[in-house]
């Protein structure tokens, strides 16, 4: 696994009815930054998001659903990605991981963060 650490958390980050969330890498914008769950990822040329891979948010484990057309090379790139707690929206969104269960955990700063990388977490 890989390993990110969120670092802060947006004021307006957080809706209590939106299962979607947005992530950023410590180079988010300042106008961007209000709305994102900003995060740290040790190794992030080396995530390998795939359908029926886990996510682990604090230990918590999340099934990738499906993953958008950009997802994975934001997430390497800049730290960006999507996160949707709930069903697969058709068109899918080009930048998101939809995971099942849909119930967002819980955020907080501190928090790690574990994505599949590699062969050993098929």
């Amino acid at each position: 696994m890989i390993d990110g650490k969120i670092i802060d958390i947006g004021d307006m980050a957080l809706a209590e009815d939106d299962d979607l969330i947005l992530f950023f890498g410590p180079t988010v914008t300042p106008g961007l930054r209000p709305y994102a769950v900003v995060q740290e990822i040790t190794r992030p040329e080396e995530i390998t998001l795939r359908v029926g891979r886990q996510i682990l948010f604090g230990g918590e484990s999340y099934q990738i659903q499906a993953v958008g057309s950009l997802a994975e090379a934001n997430l390497k790139a800049i730290g960006h990605v999507t996160m949707v707690f709930g069903e697969v929206s058709q068109p899918e969104l080009v930048n998101a991981i939809y995971l099942s269960p849909a119930k967002v955990p819980d955020f907080t700063v501190g928090q790690l963060i574990q994505y599949p990388g590699g062969a050993q977490d098929e």
